[in-house]
Parts: C-alpha cells; sequence; structure tokens
C-alpha cells in the first residue's frame, strides 16, 4: 500500500498490525491512539491500512452518535465478527457498559478483531466511564481485541490520573509545503490532460498566496479547482503560451488576492466579476460583535488600536471627510496585505469599545470564538488551548464587505474604525 508522504505512519502501522498475518498469529495492542491535525489523512491511511488487510475490523464514526448506548449498539450490531443481524429481530440492543462487556464476554477468545473509532473527540461529551472501559477492553475481557481511536486532539485531552493504560501514539504531522504540491500535483494530473511540470507551477503559485494564511490540503485543494479555468483561459484563449508562468501569474494576481480575503467561505461565483452575493449566516447579537471585532484587529495595526477605540485618548475626532479617506485607503490595503494575526485579548477588548453597552467576559461569550472558529469565519493560528488566558492568536477570513454589512446590522459605524495604512 502507498499513499503519497504517509509512508512512514503506514509502517508503524504494520509494526503494529501485520496486515498478512492470520488473525491468531499475532497480539494486537490494546490501544492505538492516532492524532493529527485536519486534513492529515488520518482516516483514509486507516480505512485503506485495515481495508487492505485481513484483519477483521469495523469502521465506526462518533460523530453520528449522541449516547454510549448508540455508540456500544453500532459497535456489537455493524461487526460481522460479534454479531449479524439479518433483520430487525436480530438487532442487539445495548443498556449499559455492563451489557456491552456481557455480549464481549460471549465471543469465541480465539477470534481477534480491532475496532476503529473515528472523531473520537466526541467520546469526551458522551459519558466519562466509556474511555476508561474502551482502553481495558482488552485485559477485561481476555479477547485479543484492539481499539484505534482517531482523533485531532492529543492524548493529553483524553487523559486522566486513574491509572489506565497508556496507548501506543501514531502522530500525523501536518503536510509541508512541498507535501502539498506533490499531492496536489498527483491529484490534477489524474483529472486534467495538462503537463505534470505546468501543472506543478500554477500549483505553486496558488500556495504563495494562500499557504501562509492556510494549511489545511481540502481548502486548498478546492482553491486550485476553483481558479483552474481562470488561470488557463488565456491558453485556451491563444493570448500566452502555456510555458509562459510570469505572464499567466501576473494575469490572475488580482484575482488571488481577491479570492484571499474569502478563503474558507467556499463561495462558488465567477472569479472574474468585481460583485459577490454575500451569505450571512444568522448569528446572535455578540457573535456578529466579536466577528466584526475580529475583522478589526486582522487589519488595523495595533499601534492605532488607542486612537481609534479609546473615547477619550487626547486627540482631536476625526472629520468625516477624513474618515471617508481613511476607507478607501484602508479597502485598497485590504485586497493587498491581508489579514493579520491577533490575539484572543485584544479581540475581546475591541468588542468592549466597539458596543454602546457594557458586556461582561463570560464563558458564554469566550465559547462564542470557538463557534466562529468551526464556522470557518476564524482560524487559529497558535495557541488553541490558551484562549482563556487570552494567549491564543487568531486570524479573521470574512471580507471587508461582509464586515461592513455585519455592522450595519448591528449598528456600529464600520467606518469609524478603520485605520487608514
Amino acid at each position: 500500500m502507498n499513499i503519497i508522504c504517509r509512508n512512514s505512519v503506514i509502517n508503524k502501522l504494520q509494526s503494529y498490525y501485520e496486515p498478512d498475518q492470520q488473525e491468531y498469529e499475532v497480539q494486537y495492542p490494546p490501544v492505538l491512539f492516532v492524532y493529527g491535525n485536519q486534513s492529515t489523512g488520518k482516516t483514509l491511511v486507516i480505512k485503506k491500512f485495515f481495508g487492505n488487510s485481513r484483519i477483521p475490523h469495523t469502521f465506526i464514526n462518533c460523530q453520528e452518535y449522541n449516547t454510549s448506548r448508540g455508540l456500544l449498539e453500532a459497535i456489537i450490531n455493524r461487526s460481522e465478527f460479534l454479531h449479524s443481524p439479518q433483520n430487525d429481530e436480530d438487532y442487539i440492543k445495548i443498556d449499559s457498559n455492563y451489557a456491552f462487556m456481557d455480549h464481549l464476554m460471549n465471543v469465541d477468545a480465539r477470534k481477534s478483531f480491532v475496532i476503529v473509532l473515528d472523531n473520537a473527540d466526541n467520546l469526551r461529551n458522551i459519558d466519562v466511564n466509556l474511555m476508561r472501559m474502551f482502553f481495558n477492553l482488552q485485559q477485561l475481557t481476555s479477547l485479543n481485541i484492539s481499539l484505534v481511536l482517531i482523533s485531532q486532539l492529543p492524548f493529553e485531552k483524553f487523559h486522566s490520573k486513574s491509572g489506565d493504560i497508556r496507548p501506543n501514539i501514531i502522530h500525523f504531522p501536518s503536510y509541508t509545503k512541498e507535501e502539498i504540491v506533490q499531492i496536489l500535483t498527483a491529484d490534477f494530473k489524474l483529472a486534467t490532460k495538462v503537463d505534470a511540470r505546468a501543472t506543478e507551477d500554477y500549483i505553486q503559485i496558488i500556495l504563495n498566496v494562500f499557504f501562509k494564511a492556510c494549511k489545511d490540503l481540502t481548502e486548498l485543494k478546492f482553491v486550485c479547482r476553483k481558479f483552474w479555468t481562470p488561470y488557463w483561459q488565456p491558453v485556451l484563449d491563444g493570448t500566452i503560451a502555456e510555458h509562459e508562468t510570469q505572464k499567466l501569474w501576473k494575469n490572475i494576481s488580482k484575482i488571488l488576492r481577491t479570492g484571499l480575503a474569502g478563503l474558507y467561505q467556499r463561495t462558488i461565483d465567477d472569479p472574474n466579476k468585481t460583485e459577490t452575493r454575500i451569505k450571512v449566516v444568522d448569528l446572535p447579537y455578540y457573535t456578529k460583535g466579536l466577528l466584526v471585532a475580529a475583522f478589526l484587529a486582522s487589519y488595523n495595526p495595533l499601534k492605532n488600536d488607542k486612537r481609534l477605540f479609546v473615547k477619550h485618548h487626547g486627540k482631536q475626532t476625526k472629520r468625516l471627510q477624513t474618515v471617508n479617506k481613511n476607507a478607501v485607503n484602508f479597502d485598497k490595503a485590504t485586497l493587498t496585505l491581508g489579514p493579520k494575526t491577533f490575539t484572543v485579548d485584544r479581540l475581546l477588548a475591541i468588542f468592549c469599545a466597539i458596543l454602546d453597552e457594557k458586556v461582561g467576559i463570560t464563558t458564554n461569550l469566550i465559547s462564542q470564538i470557538s463557534t466562529l472558529v468551526n464556522l470557518k469565519y476564524l482560524s487559529y493560528i497558535s495557541g488553541e488551548n490558551n484562549v482563556i488566558d487570552g494567549a491564543g492568536r487568531l486570524q479573521c477570513n470574512i471580507t471587508q464587505e461582509k464586515a461592513s454589512q455585519l455592522s450595519s446590522n448591528i449598528g456600529i459605524d464600520f467606518k469609524k474604525y478603520i485605520s487608514a495604512f
């Protein structure tokens, strides 16, 4: 089995599970914990590895279940080596963890099998005792049963100080820029008839613009497909030759910089159009305020915060003509410089400054930051685990047009808080 840029982790998997051996010839590890950032190939590698092996296994996506009962029933009824229901009457119901263990006790002791739980992050929200039972399955049942957990979080987020077995751990590192070029080139090579060298040049151009703001392989693949046609249109028209990379770059550079402002939004409008439709998610009032504050923090220099957001800063209030002039300069800078990072502390300070009312910083308010991250309106650059401390660094992914629309919706004078660069 060969997966681009993942041979090292495949070798580690083979050291724990011999894919060509009979199930009774090898002892599996009790727990294997696989973790890494989003879009690093965890699920793909695990699925292909066990799919190409002779190891009996079942694959469960934990996002599909909100209760331990539903999850445990799925493990039993979807595993052919544990139970294979022919109709609804054969469906086994699991009322508790004890019923699940009781069913495993009746399984042939000579059988060996693997249970794979994808999106295992959800297990922390289902039942506190579920993880402890899973980690001790092999010890409690005396079966050659192995549990594989796939997560985006490190093991420390699951670990309890109760003496549970520490699992074998495999980390999927994030793809480097060179690895992403290799993966995307191979992907486009199968889908198009363009020369491999020309395809690689195109992907390099895309990454030179977008890689600093986004390292997610799935999003970068979407961006490459989105701008594929505008990039090659001059070649199809005969105005630019295929090998003239510099001219092709100059032709599409403006479109790419505009697209950078709308990253993560998955717009499908024509990139050549200057006007794009905006789809606004119906967010709560304070969440909209946070998103506007995030935009201002991303595009306003830190040195101007006192002048822009402190009411009595000792300087004369800006005239309307100056405000409008700054808005024009701000718009130009937005398209060329792109969003900058900011701390959570700065985000909350700007949020409190732009709202007329006094707002208390509560856990509910801070939790809205995670909501905006999940909606791809914000993205973590560093310190994802330090949100409460205020040290985490974020970046805003919305456009100026969307920020202005949100500001009008909640009654904030957007032009008042923008700075000329």
